[in-house]
């Protein structure tokens, strides 16, 4: 638990308690509200449990743009020189610039 709550802290400063996706400003508050500040892993916790606490799988983001995260509307992408690599695998590297794109839609 504290090393999750040291690995907020750190995304909260490094993305300047704004949302990752949109730019808005977020807030620490229990409120459902669109600027509520919530966090969220470029690599699911179930595919790569070791980076649960690697800031540089994690995001700050606000309610609205997470719900759309989760859902696969939105997807994430970096630059490949910019990646990390942990246990042989390589992935998008929070710590870099990233980009948000709507995701085709499946029907279309």
């Amino acid at each position: 638990m504290q090393a999750w709550l040291e690995c907020c802290a750190f995304v909260d400063q490094r993305d300047r308690y704004r949302c990752r996706c949109c730019g808005r400003r977020t807030r620490q508050t229990l409120t459902l509200c669109p600027e509520r500040r919530e966090h969220h892993h470029l690599v699911g916790r179930n595919v790569a449990p070791g980076l649960v606490c690697d800031p540089r799988n994690v995001i700050t983001v606000c309610l609205e743009c997470h719900d759309t995260l989760t859902r696969h509307d939105i997807r994430v992408e970096g630059c490949a020189d910019s990646m990390f690599t942990s246990d042989g695998q390589q992935y998008l590297n929070a710590d870099h610039r990233l980009h948000f794109t709507p995701a085709e839609s499946a029907a279309g």
